[in-house]
């Protein structure tokens, strides 16, 4: 997982101020993730465990 987000975010680490911002970042983060994984589910058809 972490190296998937750092990747497809060329290498960018986290540098806010304050740690509202820090945790919008990683939230913002955290969605785009799973946004792309659902995508790659459905466009691959992949059975999930549901």
């Amino acid at each position: 997982v972490f190296g998937f987000v750092e990747n497809s975010m060329h290498g960018s680490s986290l540098r806010s101020i304050g740690f509202d911002r820090a945790v919008l970042n990683t939230d913002l983060t955290n969605l785009t993730y799973n946004l792309l994984r659902y995508e790659q589910v459905k466009r691959l058809n992949l059975k999930t465990w549901r």
